[in-house]
């Protein structure tokens, strides 16, 4: 559809009608165009649509109503991301850290003394240990966890503490390749080492082995094994008021070393009374 349509003029009476009204029309039309050199009126009255094209060559925006460009809107936020940083005043109500501003606080917390009263839980990735970081724990007091490029070290011997892992499960020490393990645990009566895909417990450096009211059972002996046995005389072992027939140790199988005959003797009950035999089986002392 034809923007401005006009009455075609031909041979005949009254043509100046004609023309003048083809000339009205023209007018106003010519109000609706924009003019390049902007003259009045040059106003939009209704929203434009670019259908995709490019509006080019716009100069950088100076007011708050007129279009940035590209180039400038780029050169803006590189200057935004490099301009300092306006100081804010911190304050740590929960006794965390001292400074005042977040940069002096984050060094604070991250390379010197952090006190925290709540749970702290690190994920795998939170603590990055490299081959000669030496990362503390503790404030050396009561416990201290240090990394020292090597071994992880947990230490209570400066407040004399006990260190103490609870678990249902137990502790379990894994091969390199997490296949094989040796898990320790204790189920409220028995201390147990349960292995899986584990061969041998190999211990060295040990010359003796001490042991106090234990029942030791060795199905297999391939190496020379010292064993220092609680001893009582055979006086002691027949007096049934001596210590070693009324003492808690003393149970059913409770092995005791008899000084004067250099022979083992077991327990065959927990009675003050109760005798003690040999290897055999026979009865050796009869406390009375």
């Amino acid at each position: 559809m034809a923007r401005l349509t006009l009455t075609d003029i031909s041979a005949g009476y009254a043509l100046t009608t004609t023309i003048n009204a083809n000339n009205a029309l023209i007018e106003a039309f010519a109000e609706l165009v924009i003019m390049r050199d902007g003259t009045a009126t040059n106003t939009w009255s209704a929203n434009q649509d670019a259908n995709s094209k490019n509006l080019n060559n716009l100069p950088d925006a100076t007011a708050n109503q007129q279009p940035v460009t590209l180039a400038q809107l780029n050169a803006a936020s590189v200057t935004a991301l490099t301009a300092a940083g306006t100081a804010v005043t911190i304050a740590d109500a929960a006794g965390n850290f001292t400074a005042t501003n977040a940069e002096a606080a984050f060094a604070e917390l991250f390379t010197g003394a952090f006190t925290h009263t709540g749970n702290i839980v690190l994920n795998t990735a939170d603590l990055l240990v490299g081959d000669t970081d030496f990362v503390t724990f503790g404030d050396g007091t009561d416990f201290t966890m240090t990394w020292d490029g090597s071994f992880m070290v947990f230490d209570t011997a400066a407040a004399a503490r006990t260190l103490k892992l609870h678990s249902a499960l137990g502790v379990s020490f894994y091969d390199t390749n997490d296949t094989n393990v040796v898990r320790f645990s204790h189920d409220a009566t028995d201390f147990n080492i349960a292995g899986t895909g584990t061969t041998d417990i190999n211990i060295t450096g040990i010359t003796r082995l001490n042991m106090t009211g234990v029942d030791c059972l060795l199905d297999v002996l391939t190496a020379s094994v010292s064993v220092n046995l609680p001893g009582a005389t055979t006086a002691n072992l027949a007096d049934v008021s001596a210590a070693v027939n009324t003492s808690a140790d003393k149970v059913q199988g409770s092995l005791m070393y008899n000084t004067d005959t250099d022979n083992p003797v077991y327990a065959v009950g927990a009675a003050d009374g109760d005798v003690w035999v040999g290897a055999d089986g026979a009865t050796l002392h009869t406390p009375v």
